[in-house]
Formats: C-alpha cells, structure tokens, sequence
C-alpha cells in the first residue's frame, strides 16, 4: 500500500497541504514556515521574537517545543539559528509530475503508431467468425464510424452513438424483410397485438428473481423506431469458431412478458402442438391400419414405411405415390373416369326449330348421346367480348338433351344462336391455330386478368393435343367451316357485340348460308368418323381421342400426378367464386372446378388431396381455392416460430418407433369428415394423434442433459428469409480487383 499524502495531525504539520507542492527538507525537525511556492527554503532561525514591554520574548510555537530557556538575544534575535534546508517535492507532487511523463509519453507513442499504414492494428478487438472473414481487413463494411479517420473514430466513440446504426450495414448481405431489425422480423402492429394478447393471458409462473432485478435496471438498447442492434445478440470478434447464432436462454428472456427459469417446469404448455391442422393429404392413419391390413401385417408396419426425413432433417416427408399408396390404389387413378374428360364436345341444338324462327347456326350435326357443354368449352368462351355474359348463360339452359326453341323466348333463342357461332369460331381458331388457339384465349387480359398462366402451366393445358384429332373431330361435325365462318364475318364486320345483330342481319346470314348449302349438294362433305369405341381403347394408358355418340375430343389421363388434370384445376382455382355462378369467366371457372371434382371425371384427384378455401378481394380475379398437390413441404426460406428437427432424435431408442412421441388417439370418423368438407377452415383440427405434451419433451431437455436452451427450438427472425448467394458478376469482380492490386 502507499503511504499517506500527509500526517494528517494538526500539531505534527503545519504546512503540508493538497495544494502545496513542497516541504521543509530537514528530515527530523521541519521548520515552522516550510519553503516558498517556488521550491526556496525561507528559515534563518527558529522563531522572529516579538516585543513584550521593554524586553523581547520567544515566539516559538509549542509543537516545536515552546519558548527556549535562553530567549532571544538583546538586539531580538532569535538564539536557535537553523541552517538552511534544499525543500522536497510532496508526495502529491511527485505522483503529479511522474502522471503528466506517462501520459505524455502515451500520447506521443499514439502518434508514433497512428502514422503509420497499420495505424489501428492496436485497437483491433480480435478475430471476426470465420462466416465473415472475408470484411475482416475492411472495418468499415461493417462500423460506419470507421470511415471518418481516427478523429472521427474517437469522437463517435466519446459521444456514444447507438450501435443500432450499424445494422442497416448488416441488412446489406442478410436480407430479413421489411421488418429485419424490429422483434422477431415481426411488422411492429402485429407485434403489438401479439404482445397484447400475451400481457392480457394469466401468468403461469413466478418470474426468477434475476429477471426482477434486471428489469430495475436500463431498458434493452433500442433506436427510437424499435428497432435492435444486431450487435446485442451476435457479438463479433469472439474467434473463428464463434457462433454467432447462440443465444442464453436469459438473453431470449430479456424482453419478454412470460419469463421463466427451467424448460421442463416452468415453460408454458405446448398447446396441440404440432397438430391444429387438418393434414394437406386426405389420410385416415387408424382406418388404413384397422381396415385394411390383417393383425400379422399390421405388426409389420412402421412410419418409416410411408414416411422419411427431408434433406435438412428438419421435417418427416411423405414418400412418393408408388412407394406408398401405389401397390393398391395405382388402378385408382390410372383413369378419370369411364370416358375420360370431355375437353370440347357438342350441345344438341333444335336446329330446325331455331331456323323458323330465322335463326340458322348454320350446319349442326345431330348428336346421339348428347351431354352438358363442357365446362373447358364454356372456359375458354369466356374471353369472346362480342359475346355478353347474358348469351354464355341461355346455353347453361340447354342442359344434357335438345331443348324444343318453341318453348324459349325470343331473347333465348338468339341467345342460342349467337353463342352457336362464337362456339364455331373458337372451333375454327382451334382447327387452324392448334395449341396457340387455346393458349392466346387463356393468357387474354378479359380472362385471366394479372393471375396469368405461366408457360410451363401453358403447356400441360394443352398437353399434346395433336393435330389429327382435332382436324378429323371438326372436320366430321362442320364440313364446311371455313366457308361458313367466312359468311359469319362478312355479316358481322363492323359489330362490336354480337347482341347488336338485328333480323336484317339475321336474314343477310341465312341467306349466305342456303347458298352454301346448294353448293354442297351432291358432294360429300362428311368425313369417316371411325370407331370410337376402338379410339378409346387405344389410349386406354392416356391420351387424347374423338367419340362419335357424343361428339366430343376426349382425354384419359396418364395416372396419377397426370399434368394435363392438375394444370386445369389451377386454372379454375384461380378465380374468385361467387354462390350463384353466372356465364362470366369466374361463373365459368367454378363449373370447371365442380366438373373435374366429379366422380365421373377425374374425382378421384380430390379423394386424398384436399382443397383449401382461399379468400380473394371482391371484384377482381383471385384464388378462390388451393388445391394441396403435395403434403407440407417447409420452405427453407420461411422461418416458423417453433420448429423441430427429427434426424438428431433417430439415436434415440428404436428409430422407428414413432409412437414415443406420437400416440394415436380415437377420432371419430365424422369428425375426420367434418374437417375435410367443402369450405372447411383448414385449421383447429385434432385428428389422428394427441398432441405431444410439456413432459415428453422436458424428460430429456435440461440444462444438464439434452440442454434447454430456447434457440433449440425457437427461431428468432421469422418470416421470409433470403439466403445469401454470390454471383459469377460478384465473384469474377472480385477475382479483377485482387489482379488490379
């Protein structure tokens, strides 16, 4: 320890004081007056007498023991004379001026090693994560303050600017979303809600006493907006090998309104995690296993039968169809339906009835077995503007069978009729034009609006409709297309909607028409039509043909994941559907969706992959339905709140034996129904498993064993995320530059 400044009795020193940098330099016996501000000694003698009457008395103070026994001397000087002292510095003094050499030193070191190209090699705080070792000679990728010079650097440094400035530099290679520095990437009125609803809750637990008393103490480093430093949970300069994504549990628990000390006691319940949602595959677990498979097959069974682990090991994946439902349920789908899908076929029309009524359609071949128009015809109409939407639904009245026009008004009947045409030339464009026909009505603006079909949707719509069975099917049911449609023009040219059509034009039509008829008289116009019973089997794997009965192009479809059926439900998804379904194109696209839903078509699509209501905006085109094609598939790019990784679990125990932590309960099958009907919320939906409770998980995860930390289980930025991927531009300016230098 150091000595004291001073002796700190009064009677001891007279002089010394903090403000005084020097003392009497006689070691045994300092004198009364001690030395001058400037260092020089001012004792001749002991004392100065003083005058008492006729006689001069001592002056000597008693703690420098008193008046001597001579006295002064008869002139009044003083009899004890003291040799001049050289005075010393105080201790103060000393420990001052050794301060001011160091810091001097100091600053003039500083200077010596700023002016250097090296110059803040001596403040660096040490290796960044290896993740970012290529900005590690380049502080300024990183510290706005490191590009102002070491002035700059300094002053921020003083000032104390907040650390959150920073992580806008951070936002430059990770992107997080709009949201990137706010709590959880979360948009902060969502967060506000949620944080409502959590602070109304009743608390389960006691907050841990540390919490308590942190919260006494400054709140969490915050900007103004609230937004956090990045700089608060991932500290940099903690070695190659730091994880910058490792978090204490009491870091997480910092800021929230549920704060509690072990996972396994304290944690909220997990609710009906992982369940609440109806599965996107329509599978009953306990009917499959009871009834169909015997006791000594069922014993054989395991999950890992039908499910595996994704490339992360995050989530259990479904296996394909043929591994896992194929061996009983591949000739299921192998066809839509007797008959295959009625892709274009032909209405029975009253032809006679519509031309005493000076309506011609002009030649319409009488059908055997009429059907329904088909929904894909009335589709595809939808995109004529000349055709009102009040004509496309007069055929919705027409029905499987001919309809006498006797009955119908006269607005029906030229209804009948205009639609009769546009019908032909849709036919006429699909015989001349092929795929483009189809694809120029499906990508029109009328139609689709902004939800447009993508080129690779374009071409399963189609999928391979070939030529020939498009031209023998038309060329059978209107021999003289061309011609007729040429008429069909020179009447109509100029007419922006086709409801503007007046009897004189009607007449005008009629007319052209009965001198094409007179022109084909003695010359056959029909074509062979073959057998289309022979056509059907022909295909009998998939493809497309013509009947004759019905007179319709037909297709079967190729089996299960077949394209061309997946590409039209979609399509007719994506319209926003109303409950009373008109002749426009969302009325249209509804009927197409009802009409491939049905048992005879391709209904078998819509028995194990459910469909999903999707909410649209009123007045425009939006998905009014989402069709799960595949089981859930976690995007690797959206971060969930909880998530769980199962490949990490596969030492325990028996990796097959699921049923650890997914136990079967009872269901009721009509409930099991409920949840898959038509418009049914997709969510709160307990079916085939209990949900897996806070004990199953908290057997394991303590601090000392499988660990409890909350990042095992919680992501912390959710929402859309963006990997970060570097360029061939990137990386070949990079390799340039490294060349320049």
């Amino acid at each position: 320890m150091s000595r004291r400044l001073q002796d700190t009795s009064f009677d001891r020193s007279g002089y010394e004081r903090p403000d005084q940098d020097w003392v009497c330099g006689h070691s045994g016996n300092p004198c009364p007056l001690g030395p001058g501000p400037a260092g020089q000694c001012n004792t001749t003698h002991a004392c100065v007498p003083y005058r008492e009457g006729d006689r001069w008395a001592c002056a000597r103070p008693a703690q420098f023991e008193g008046p001597c026994e001579r006295g002064p001397l008869p002139d009044g000087t003083c009899c004890n004379p003291i040799p001049r002292c050289q005075p010393e510095r105080s201790l103060r003094a000393r420990r001052g001026r050794t301060a001011r050499w160091v810091i001097s030193l100091t600053v003039g070191l500083l200077a010596f090693s700023l002016a250097g190209e090296r110059s803040l090699d001596f403040i660096f705080p040490g290796p960044v994560t290896h993740h970012h070792g290529t900005v590690e000679e380049d502080c300024t990728r990183c510290h706005a303050a490191a590009g102002g010079g070491f002035t700059h650097w300094v002053t921020t440094g003083l000032a104390g600017t907040d650390r959150a400035s920073d992580s806008e530099r951070c936002l430059d290679c990770h992107d997080l979303g709009p949201s990137s520095t706010i709590a959880h990437s979360i948009d902060e009125s969502e967060l506000a809600k949620i944080t409502d609803r959590v602070s109304q809750a009743s608390r389960t637990t006691s907050r841990p006493f540390r919490f308590a008393l942190a919260r006494l103490g400054p709140g969490t480093p915050v900007r103004e907006t609230g937004g956090l430093a990045c700089a608060v949970c991932h500290q940099e300069h903690q070695g190659a090998e730091h994880d910058l994504t490792k978090l204490t549990n009491d870091q997480c628990q910092v800021c929230h309104l549920e704060q509690f000390d072990r996972f396994a006691q304290d944690h909220p319940p997990l609710g009906v995690y992982p369940y609440g949602r109806r599965t996107r595959i329509i599978f009953n677990h306990r009917s499959h296993l009871e009834d169909y498979f015997p006791d000594e097959e069922r014993e054989d069974l395991s999950c890992v039968s039908c499910h595996a682990p994704d490339p992360t090991g995050r989530t259990m994946g479904v296996n394909d169809f043929t591994a896992t439902c194929g061996d009983c349920h591949d000739d299921d789908v192998r066809s839509a339906g007797k008959g295959g899908i009625a892709f274009i076929n032909l209405p029975a029309l009253d032809v006679r009835g519509l031309r005493r009524t000076g309506i011609d359609p002009g030649q319409w071949p009488n059908v055997e077995k009429p059907r329904a128009t088909s929904p894909f015809v009335s589709l595809l109409l939808a995109d004529d503007e000349r055709l009102s939407d009040d004509d496309r639904k007069a055929i919705l009245e027409l029905g499987s069978g001919p309809v006498s026009v006797s009955d119908l008004s006269q607005f029906e009947r030229l209804a009948i009729g205009r639609w009769a045409w546009t019908f032909k030339q849709l036919l006429f464009d699909l015989r001349g034009n092929g795929h483009a026909a189809i694809e120029g009505r499906l990508l029109s603006s009328r139609l689709t609006g902004d939800a447009r079909p993508t080129k690779e949707a374009l071409g399963h719509l189609t999928n391979s409709l070939d030529r020939e069975t498009i031209r023998v099917a038309i060329d059978q049911w209107f021999p003289d297309l061309t011609r007729e449609i040429e008429a069909f023009r020179r009447v109509t040219e100029g007419l922006e909607h086709l409801d503007e059509m007046d009897t004189g034009h009607w007449a005008k039509l009629n007319s052209e028409l009965r001198d094409l008829a007179r022109q084909r008289v003695g010359r056959n116009q029909r074509a062979s039509t073959g057998n289309s019973g022979s056509e059907e089997r022909w295909v009998r794997q998939g493809g497309w043909y013509r009947t004759s009965r019905d007179a319709a192009i037909r297709y079967r479809s190729h089996g299960h994941a077949d394209p061309f059926v997946r590409a039209w439900f979609d399509l007719a998804t994506t319209y926003a559907h109303t409950s009373d379904p008109g002749g426009d194109a969302a009325g249209a696209a509804q009927r197409l969706f009802e009409g491939l839903r049905a048992s005879n078509a391709s209904g078998s699509c819509v028995l194990c992959h459910s469909i999903d209501p999707a909410t649209s905006e009123s007045g425009s085109p939006g998905r009014s339905h989402v069709v799960n094609w595949k089981p859930f598939t976690p995007d690797p790019n959206r971060k969930p709140a909880t998530e769980f990784r199962h490949r990490p679990h596969f030492s325990l125990d028996d990796a097959s034996r699921c049923d650890t932590c997914h136990r079967m309960r009872e269901a009721d099958e009509d409930v099991f129904e409920e949840a898959y009907a038509d418009d049914a919320d997709p969510s709160g939906h307990l079916l085939d498993f209990e949900p897996i409770g806070l004990a199953t998980c908290g057997d394991c995860h303590t601090r000392r064993a499988a660990g409890d930390d909350c990042v095992t289980c919680h992501n912390y930025h959710l929402g859309e995320t963006q990997p970060i991927h570097l360029t061939a531009t990137t990386i070949d300016s990079a390799v340039d530059e490294g060349d320049t230098e």
